[in-house]
């Protein structure tokens, strides 16, 4: 009996990972769906079913969830047609500069296009599971800042700084996602502009170099300590934005 049991119970554990992986690949199946919808016109129809799918529970245990989001921008982006997404500018391909209650700061213009998101090779074993499989993904034209949000711009925006490390040019800290929404929220208010956070995907491209990328495992070099500030060099504190 006991054998017989365990029996059972491989074979359930079974089918139960290969549920699982059935429900991941679904996500890939999905938006192969979604563009082909798009390519024949149907924009909203695609957005809907990647948005469904969105709410589904077991996909949220995917390691390639976040693919759908991703996915949701990039259509997003495109129905915006020269909307630059993440500021609300007309896309003009050069750096912007934007003033709050008197603190200027730059977004950064970034060319679209595709490239290998996730676990790349120059990564090794660095790479998290979560960031694997590496898949291509295609962005459209946007905005993102040159630095942290500072404190001095939080300050003007929210009358108030949080962080534990103070110094106006210091990057913000202390602050949670949905503090930022109340900050993008009022900077929106203040410019008149449609500020968001980037994806994912717009984060990690930009990092790379967008479509001058030369390849580095860092964000701008193969050695961490020239272009970053972490545990082994930053003495456990913040330090100047610029």
């Amino acid at each position: 009996m006991k054998k017989l049991l365990s029996t059972l119970l491989l074979i359930f554990m079974a089918c139960t990972v290969a549920m699982a992986q059935d429900f991941c690949d679904a996500i890939g199946q999905t938006i192969q769906e979604a563009k082909t919808l798009v390519s024949q016109g149907n924009t909203s129809r695609a957005l809907n079913m990647l948005k469904r799918a969105q709410n589904i529970p077991e996909l949220k245990e995917c390691p390639n969830y976040s693919r759908l989001a991703d996915e949701i921008r990039r259509i997003e982006a495109q129905q915006s047609s020269s909307s630059s997404g993440t500021t609300g500018t007309t896309f003009s391909n050069q750096n912007i500069n934007i003033t709050a209650n008197g603190i200027t700061f730059t977004m950064v213009a970034v060319q679209g296009g595709t490239f290998t998101m996730g676990a790349t090779s120059e990564q090794g074993s660095d790479a998290g599971s979560s960031e694997k499989p590496a898949h291509r993904v295609t962005l459209s034209n946007y905005y993102i800042g040159q630095t942290e949000v500072t404190q001095a711009l939080w300050q003007a925006v929210m009358g108030s700084n949080p962080s534990k490390w103070k110094g106006s040019n210091l990057p913000v800290e202390q602050v949670s996602w949905n503090d930022c929404q109340q900050f993008i929220t009022k900077l929106n208010q203040l410019t008149g502009r449609k500020f968001r956070l980037p994806t994912e995907a717009e984060w990690e491209y930009a990092s790379r170099g967008g479509n001058k990328s030369r390849g580095y495992k860092y964000a701008g070099s193969n050695d961490i300590g020239s272009v970053a500030w972490y545990s082994d060099n930053s003495g456990k504190k913040t330090h100047p934005t610029t």
